[in-house]
């Protein structure tokens, strides 16, 4: 069986020409609530996307960094869904 290379931020564009998908998938932090980017190949294989920066996952810690990435990614977008995780409470709840 083939090994499947890592995507990394910097080649999410063009695996999404190739058929490809992405989310972004809550994770829970320290102080609220962060996101991993995540590559859905097309035969339905997902990893998470590798920071060509850092080499870790790539991980949005604010909304507003998903939501700028996404208008990167997709111009003519009118809106991101951000999803939160079931059950999670509003930081001001705590």
């Amino acid at each position: 069986m083939k090994k499947q290379r890592p995507i990394t931020s910097d080649a999410v564009q063009g695996f999404l020409q190739d058929g490809g998908k992405i989310e972004y998938r809550p994770i829970e932090a320290s102080r609220g609530w962060h996101w991993e980017l995540w590559a859905i190949r097309p035969d339905g294989s997902e990893t998470v996307v590798i920071s060509s920066k850092t080499g870790d996952d790539r991980v949005f810690k604010s909304a507003d960094a998903l939501v700028n990435f996404h208008l990167r990614t997709f111009p003519g977008s009118e809106g991101v869904w951000v999803p939160i995780p079931k059950g999670a409470e509003s930081q001001d709840a705590k």
